[in-house]
């Protein structure tokens, strides 16, 4: 881990795409791999406070002590591993396993002093493993290399792999062809031996899965698994605004956290004498703080605990202008009469604060809530995990309940969502993941969610991948939940440039709607689109491709699946109504 990269990162690159077992390429030749948060800080020392994250409820989830901030460039570098280690000269060819990229030792390169080339290919496993590809192995085959054999690198005229040539000294040869075929007998051979770089090279696993080969930059090699919070301020509750800003401030914590005992216990008799010097109520405050250290998830708490907690906050109105929440309830008499029919409420949302957090990656797939095994860690001791604060704005459309559960009791939405867990099902049999079930309710907000962001980049200018979506839903609990968020949350200024939150104002969010309607009515892909039985990852979505309902993957909490235009729009035919099928026979849409 002694390579430290003298690049500078944003902190938010740090989180995806370049976290940590991330292969990041450099300008100099170099190809380093972030190595775990265990190498970041001196684990004995504690955490500086300005890097501390406070978000008590994502810490509850994730099973963490903390949450911090990467270091940024001027304080320090994160350490980094050479990787892959199979290097190639562009010069003489040679090919040589080695720590890092360094100059060419071979007689003919050392008076030029070229420098080698770290090799394009890698070895990926299911379960998140990483390791060169065997080169002797791919070469000699089952064979064996003899004693002495050097390999030698050659890129052809032709662009196919087929053109490149991986020769031996021994006289043996092989191309490239075939490398990333997956049928029996070909590909790559090779054996996953656990490796796990990033952790250190005593981290290896016992994993015997065959091997993928994939090019270190592909899609495939990385992706991140990270968990995200809304900011809601619930410790708030029944308090002064004078209190709520004493809580919500960084140096009070720091403070606080100061003055703890090893158990965390707050020091109450240290409370007191900053409330008088505040000249604030000592017991409110007192309460207040242990309110907001315990946070508001149950001990047996999953990731979708945090939501109704946070629909609540925002649909209660909760948070000030001074506060890192901020919510409005918009007047819906203001807004066309139409509106009224399909949502019950919305509430304008100017400020909020988001944190994200790198809880792991996968490689060969996305991660998926069933796949817990195949999710690598980030850490190895560590107790505290990455992440970022950032600000932003957005609004809430809170769906009419009794409307959308008439709309999904029909035996079409049923039919549909049926059709997109089976396809899901079956993949994730064959994998050995748990089984899912896909609520039509689900299916039909995420994608009026995903047609909306696409409206609203073409009308105030932001690039979707600036906006995110929050779906709320769960009709069947005590406090049913049925609402989109759409929101931007950036580390820059384009996170508050305050055009979101005029997007929901009346005329404004009318015309939004009908415009998100009209594009996806239709489908340049169409009728193969909509008529689709399955497509995308694992044949999770019906009528959504790249041409009318797909996002960003920064956008989606879905990783762009569960999407279907039919269930919002109905057909092209109107032979199968959708949930806005009014709308579109009406005419509002044009």
């Amino acid at each position: 881990m002694a390579n430290r990269p003298k690049r500078p990162l944003r902190r938010a690159g740090l989180i995806s795409p370049f976290g940590v077992g991330a292969i990041v390429d450099y300008a100099d030749g170099r190809s380093l791999m972030t190595a775990s948060v265990d190498h970041w800080f001196d684990l004995k020392k504690p955490c500086p406070p300005e890097l501390r994250i406070k978000e008590e409820r994502l810490c509850k989830v994730l099973r963490i002590a903390e949450i911090r901030f990467p270091p940024d460039f001027s304080a320090g570098q994160i350490p980094a591993t050479s990787f892959p280690k199979w290097h190639h000269c562009p010069k003489c060819y040679l090919m040589r396993n080695q720590n890092s990229a360094s100059e060419c030792s071979s007689e003919q390169c050392r008076k030029v002093k070229t420098k080698t080339l770290p090799m394009r290919f890698v070895a990926v496993c299911a379960n998140g493993h990483i390791s060169d590809i065997d080169w002797m192995l791919w070469v000699h085959g089952e064979e064996g290399p003899k004693e002495g054999c050097q390999l030698r690198y050659r890129a052809g005229r032709s662009a196919s792999l087929a053109g490149i040539n991986i020769s031996c000294s021994c006289g043996k040869k092989r191309t490239l062809g075939g490398l990333f075929s997956n049928s029996d007998g070909g590909g790559l051979q090779q054996r996953c031996s656990g490796n796990r770089p990033w952790l250190g090279p005593t981290a290896n696993e016992s994993c015997d899965e065959l091997m993928h080969a994939a090019q270190k930059g592909a899609s495939n090699v990385y992706f991140a698994d990270t968990k995200s919070a809304i900011y809601v301020p619930n410790w708030m509750a029944d308090q002064s605004s004078k209190i709520a800003a004493i809580i919500d401030s960084e140096d009070f914590w720091n403070l606080v956290e100061s003055t703890m005992d090893d158990d965390d216990v707050l020091n109450s008799r240290f409370i007191t004498r900053y409330a008088k010097t505040q000249a604030v109520d000592p017991i409110a405050l007192l309460k207040a703080a242990e309110a907001r250290q315990k946070g508001d998830v149950d001990e047996d708490h999953q990731e979708e605990d945090l939501k109704p907690a946070e629909y609540a906050a925002i649909t209660s109105c909760m948070g000030s202008p001074e506060e890192e929440l901020y919510v409005k309830r918009a007047d819906l008499t203001k807004y066309e009469s139409w509106v009224s029919e399909f949502f019950s409420d919305i509430f304008l949302i100017p400020k909020l604060r988001e944190t994200r957090v790198l809880r792991g990656f996968t490689r060969v797939q996305p991660p998926s809530a069933s796949d817990h095994d195949m999710i690598q860690p980030v850490a190895h001791r560590a107790h505290w995990l990455p992440g970022i604060k950032v600000t932003g704005e957005g609004f809430l459309l809170v769906f009419n309940f009794e409307k959308l559960r008439t709309y999904c009791d029909l035996s079409l939405s049923k039919q549909r969502s049926e059709r997109i867990a089976e396809n899901v099902n079956t993949v994730n049999a064959q994998r050995g993941r748990e089984l899912i079930d896909v609520r039509p309710e689900e299916v039909l907000l995420h994608t009026f969610a995903h047609l909306m962001i696409r409206a609203i980049s073409h009308e105030c200018g932001y690039g979707s991948s600036a906006l995110r979506e929050r779906i709320y839903i769960d009709l069947e609990a005590d406090d049913p939940m049925a609402g989109v968020m759409i929101y931007t949350a950036s580390g820059d200024s384009e996170g508050s440039l305050g055009g979101i939150v005029r997007q929901a104002e009346p005329r404004n969010l009318e015309r939004s709607i009908r415009y998100s309607l009209s594009e996806g009515q239709w489908c340049s892909s169409d009728p193969v689109c909509s008529e689709t039985i399955g497509q995308g990852s694992d044949g999770a979505n019906l009528a959504a491709c790249h041409s009318c309902a797909l996002l960003p993957e920064t956008s989606c909490e879905y990783g762009n699946r569960l999407l279907d235009r039919v269930l919002v729009l109905g057909d092209a035919a109107g032979e199968k109504a959708g949930y806005f099928s009014e709308l579109t026979r009406d005419g509002l849409t044009l």
